[in-house]
């Protein structure tokens, strides 16, 4: 009698839908391999910057399986910025039933800088409270670029000028509050602050700033296309509440949520050790991941020295985000709501992080 493989069975007729979903769950784990032990988790990562590195390390060393789980990327396509890529390891079964609207995709952890997190949830309620359980940017390091005819000598020369950032409450946002302040300045009353969307250097070439604060990946296309790079916040040592991971509160209480989280948490900090370690692989996932050219990426990779291998969330980094948002809406919340670093706490006591040096 011949046998058929139960991965290229295919129905004569139509099933209804309880029954098709169950013959996907068991084509899933008919083909799947074996993959017990492993939880599935959908991140989803709001950019491509360094800041995410260590994600897409931990996909290309394997190191997501290596900790016990099965993981999904839903990120932003390297180009357009509108278009939606999906990365997974969970097999065609799972993706045909999705597409067949059997199984809906539930996105349990996000990527989102603290900062614009706590202030979006303080200022435009109704907006979603989450909690950052740890976090790969807690320093200012952003750099204020002017346009390619700007001509000064002093930074106080900025002063009435038009500032850009890609918004009040982003972490670019942050940075130029914070250099208001250190400034000694009124951000309403002394600078013009432009908000710019995804902002870049062809907003400085179409003149909609005279300078603007951006990430290292503009930065490395500004020194190299000579653009004037007017300040290095780095040099502030100021904290940050930067790309953290983010969940709802309720979704941490879930034992295998929070064993998901613990997970994640060891191949992010892994990840981290192995981009400390091995430039040269983790200029590779630069190039692979951003779209950057090796010389681009190269540079880019320098600006990645301060990723944390311990992924605390950014404490500091939360505070001084309430200390500078300083307002009556803003006094009646406290930095200890916005991030939970029990996990975090968890594995340190383990002696894991010890491990990765």
């Amino acid at each position: 009698m011949r046998r058929t493989s139960l991965c290229r069975h295919i129905p004569a007729r139509p099933l209804p839908a309880r029954l098709l979903a169950l013959l996907l769950a068991a084509l899933a784990t008919a083909c799947g391999g074996d993959d017990r032990g492993l939880i599935e988790l959908s991140i989803g990562i709001d950019n491509r910057s360094i800041t995410k590195i260590p994600y897409f390390i931990a996909w290309d060393e394997g190191l997501f399986e290596k900790h016990g789980l099965k993981v999904e990327f839903v990120l932003p396509a390297i180009e357009g910025e509108d278009d939606v890529e999906i990365l997974d390891h969970f097999g065609w079964p799972r993706r045909l039933a999705r597409r067949l609207g059997l199984e809906r995709r539930e996105v349990g952890v996000f990527t989102q800088g603290g900062t614009p997190m706590m202030l979006t949830a303080i200022e435009e309620a109704p907006a979603p409270h989450r909690v950052a359980i740890g976090a790969t940017d807690c320093a200012v390091r952003s750099h204020l670029i002017g346009r390619r005819d700007l001509q000064i000598t002093t930074l106080e020369e900025l002063k009435s000028m038009r500032i850009g950032a890609t918004a009040r409450v982003s972490t670019m946002g942050f940075a130029a509050f914070l250099f208001a302040e250190r400034m000694g300045w009124d951000i309403e009353r002394d600078i013009e602050l432009v908000v710019i969307r995804d902002g870049s250097l062809r907003d400085l070439d179409a003149g909609k700033a005279d300078a603007m604060f951006l990430s290292e990946m503009h930065w490395a296309e500004a020194v190299e296309t000579g653009y004037p790079v007017l300040l290095d916040t780095g040099e502030w040592n100021e904290p940050l509440a930067g790309n953290s991971l983010v969940v709802a509160p309720e979704w941490l209480e879930a034992p295998e949520h929070r064993e998901a989280a613990r997970r994640l948490l060891m191949a992010v900090a892994e990840a981290t050790a192995l981009y400390h370690r091995d430039r040269a692989r983790a200029v590779d996932v630069l190039v692979r991941w951003s779209g950057l050219d090796r010389r681009r990426a190269d540079r880019v990779y320098e600006r990645g020295k301060w990723l944390p291998v311990r992924p605390y969330p950014c404490v500091e980094g939360f505070r001084r985000t309430l200390a500078l948002h300083d307002s009556p809406v803003v006094r009646q919340h406290r930095a200890e709501e916005f991030y939970d670093d029990s996990v975090v706490r968890e594995i340190e006591a383990s002696g894991f992080f010890e491990t990765l040096h």
